[in-house]
């Protein structure tokens, strides 16, 4: 099996590179992938189907979510399931809520735009500044035009506690989801990370919280982004030896922080 070549990246494969280099090699180089929906990643996608229903002003009840999310989640026990419908009843309640709240105001943004879409898959040419090429993958879960013709990208995050400022995360995803754009000659004025806690606050406060990136500094953040991915490359290329750390193999956690993994790259 050649393990030298990807077929692509996208921004969950280099933030794999950094925090568990093994995990990437398993999943993105050898392919050895577990396609299994966890809790969390289940609670994401009902959470969005909500949102995308209210934005396109489509009626779906909070049990269709429930069931259309679970349905092909076998491999989950009863207790997990159980899990998913509260927090799920939970966002629809809050997503459909006729208080004025920071998604409220999101929503009635994307909505009187010049025109949006929803759930953009891109697959398209990234090629870094020395001349580092390959394939970017995604998913975008909405973008809207102003009245200038410039973009707004949204992205909806499932959270159990804000962000509050970017996060090294959220660079890398907002800058690479800007590409596709570019590469069509259009202008991403922002990018909005729109995060939404899993339950209710206890003193009442909102649970949504916007985390933007302003575009203003892109091609600063690019070329922080471009090195990391040219490193990437270069030890797929090379076949560096990914050795998995211990804790691996109890531990589903990443072995290292972003903000460990990045130090190499800060110059």
């Amino acid at each position: 099996m050649e393990i030298n070549k990807l077929d692509y990246i996208s921004a969950s494969a280099v933030i794999s590179y950094l925090t568990n280099p093994y995990s990437f090699y398993k999943h993105y180089v050898i392919k050895e992938r577990d396609n299994l929906d966890t809790v969390a990643s289940l609670i994401g996608k009902g959470m969005h189907s909500i949102i995308d229903a209210k934005l396109l002003d489509k009626k779906l009840t909070l049990s269709e979510i429930q069931v259309n999310t679970c349905k092909n989640a076998v491999h989950l026990t009863l207790d997990q399931v159980e899990t998913i419908f509260k927090k799920l009843e939970h966002l629809y309640r809050y997503i459909h809520s006729e208080r004025d709240t920071v998604l409220s105001h999101v929503i009635k943004e994307v909505q009187s735009s010049s025109s949006f879409e929803i759930e953009k898959e891109f697959f398209t040419d990234i090629v870094t500044k020395n001349q580092y090429s390959t394939k970017l993958k995604g998913f975008i879960d909405c973008h809207f035009y102003d009245e200038n013709g410039y973009i707004t990208i949204i992205d909806w995050k499932s959270v159990t506690k804000f962000a509050n400022q970017p996060k090294i995360n959220y660079i890398i995803q907002g800058i690479l989801y800007a590409v596709p754009f570019l590469n069509e000659g259009k202008v991403v004025r922002n990018i909005k990370f729109v995060e939404i806690k899993k339950s209710d606050n206890r003193d009442g406060s909102d649970v949504c919280n916007v985390v933007e990136i302003n575009l203003a500094d892109y091609e600063q953040m690019a070329n922080w982004v471009a090195t990391i991915i040219e490193t990437l490359l270069d030890d797929v290329k090379n076949k560096k030896i990914w050795l998995p750390n211990p804790s691996d193999m109890f531990d589903p956690n990443p072995v290292q922080t972003l903000a460990e993994a990045i130090k190499r790259f800060d110059k």
